[in-house]
């Protein structure tokens, strides 16, 4: 688990791929640098859609909560 955590915060820290990849081959049973590469980028990718979901539901839960504070402070 402390390996994942470690590997978020690389990529929160906009580490690039390939410092990734040798954190990878370094720390885990990955056996060869295109196979620690080609890992660091999927899961930077799943990374990122992600955090593009996240936001996309955050705006909407964001815009729904200033639609019920105009409508109380309407009936006010």
């Amino acid at each position: 688990m402390g390996k994942m955590k470690r590997i978020f915060q690389m990529f929160e820290r906009n580490l690039s791929n390939d410092q990734v990849a040798w954190y990878l081959l370094m720390n885990t049973k990955i056996p060869n640098w295109e196979q620690a590469k080609q890992v660091a980028s999927e899961m930077r990718n799943n990374y990122e859609q992600e955090n593009d979901r996240n936001e996309s539901e955050n705006d909407s839960l964001e815009k729904g909560v200033k639609r019920t504070k105009d409508r109380i402070a309407d009936e006010d």
